[in-house]
């Protein structure tokens, strides 16, 4: 007889690993959420290829009289690894947030292994064109807690002027 040894766990590390994928896409689907971690892999050079990591970083966007808030999910992510900018009534907001696992000298061995990794990796992008009664000058963006708050003001409407009727 034999005797084999059986890792009760091993079953839950293949599930996770064959059906990831499918329950990711079914719970997007099933969400109405946009692909919010997705991988690609990026050609370095003829024989090389590297992983490179891209997601988007869950928005709420409020409305107010005065002004807009475009609020960022983004924990664990340096405010200096962070880029906004306006082009062409266009909102932009781009970063990266780095895996601490592969944040090492290429001389050493990493200290740290990843056993089970679940928080995505790498470079996010987001845009969203401005309303037109957005100030674009008065763009405010603070930084608090993981959450980014890009305010923007609206321009001040035009009063409605009374026009009097002249008689001759």
């Amino acid at each position: 007889m034999n005797v084999v040894s059986i890792n009760p766990w091993q079953i839950f590390d293949e599930l996770q690993k064959e059906g990831a994928l499918y329950l990711d896409r079914a719970y997007n689907r099933n969400t109405n959420r946009a692909a919010n971690a997705s991988c690609s892999v990026v050609r370095t050079s003829a024989n090389t290829s590297e992983r490179e990591n891209t997601w988007q970083p869950n928005i709420d966007i409020l409305e107010s009289d005065t002004s807009f808030v475009v609020s960022v999910d983004l924990p664990g992510i340096d405010p200096k690894e962070v880029d906004i900018q306006v082009e062409d009534n266009t909102l932009k907001i781009k970063g990266k947030r780095t895996n601490i696992i592969n944040n090492h000298d290429d001389d050493k061995e990493p200290t740290l292994k990843s056993k089970r990794q679940e928080r995505v990796y790498g470079k996010f992008s987001r845009s969203f064109s401005l309303p037109e009664d957005s100030d674009q000058e008065s763009i405010k963006a603070n930084f608090n807690l993981g959450v980014l708050d890009i305010t923007i003001e609206k321009k001040a409407k035009a009063q409605p002027k009374k026009i009097s009727i002249q008689t001759n």
